[in-house]
């Protein structure tokens, strides 16, 4: 059998010589700063430094900030969903009003992306919220929050198409 490593033989003082070197750590107990501490006990109040746990009170901080992410993405992405089925809405009175239906179906194409992205977008980032609210469940992936920001900004490229359209139009190009 191959031996473990040495991480699974140290002791904990060992462990925290390690982990407190060229370090700024403070107590968990008293807030003292354990820089380039020699033990696990504080010299202060001889709480021990734990490494490798997680505060509860920053897990709860980092949850609540990832919560507030996830559900930014989210009402920024049901608004962009509103603005394309607005743009939806009066590209059909355009047809009704006489245009062609084959010019404007590029359009309708372009509307309906942003309509799938900023749908997509809104689900994913409630997926990730609803991860963030379970206690005990670990943070989020960040897998989520890349696809949620990612599609986020899919969905904006139909509306800056739309832009660039309007804008060659305006400026005679």
């Amino acid at each position: 059998m191959a031996d473990p490593g040495p991480a699974q033989h140290a002791t904990p003082d060992e462990l925290a010589v390690l982990y407190l070197k060229d370090r700024d750590v403070p107590c968990p107990g008293c807030a003292y700063n354990r820089r380039d501490g020699t033990q696990a006990a504080c010299p202060e109040c001889q709480e021990p430094v734990r490494v490798g746990e997680v505060h509860p009170e920053r897990l709860a901080f980092a949850r609540r900030h990832i919560r507030v992410i996830f559900a930014t993405i989210s009402l920024f992405s049901l608004i962009t969903l509103a603005v394309y089925i607005l743009h939806l809405t009066s590209t059909y009175q355009f047809i009704m009003g006489g245009a062609s239906f084959t010019a404007m179906l590029p359009w309708f194409a372009i509307y309906a992306w942003g309509i799938v992205c900023s749908a997509g977008a809104t689900m994913v980032a409630r997926r990730g919220w609803a991860q963030a609210r379970r206690p005990g469940s670990g943070a989020p992936h960040a897998r989520t929050l890349i696809w949620a920001i990612a599609l986020a900004f899919a969905s904006m490229a139909p509306e800056a198409l739309y832009e660039l359209y309007a804008l060659r139009h305006l400026l005679g190009f």
